[in-house]
């Protein structure tokens, strides 16, 4: 089972539309980041993993959430 299918179950639960998703894949491809965006996620960050970015991506979507 994709991680994306996994995902989707708790996404739609009742309250966990703030909860910020991010996509964390060594895809980098366009189509990777839009299928993670279509599955409910909302950002998508490449592997290896920069943690600048990384850190910078969970600020602004929990800023986003409040």
């Amino acid at each position: 089972m994709s991680n994306l299918r996994v995902i989707r179950p708790p996404a739609r639960r009742a309250g966990a539309a703030c909860v910020p998703i991010l996509a964390m894949t060594a895809n980098a491809f366009a189509e990777d980041t839009q299928r993670a965006l279509g599955a409910g996620m909302n950002t998508h960050i490449v592997k290896p993993i920069n943690v600048d970015v990384m850190l910078s991506t969970i600020a602004s979507c929990v800023a986003a959430a409040r």
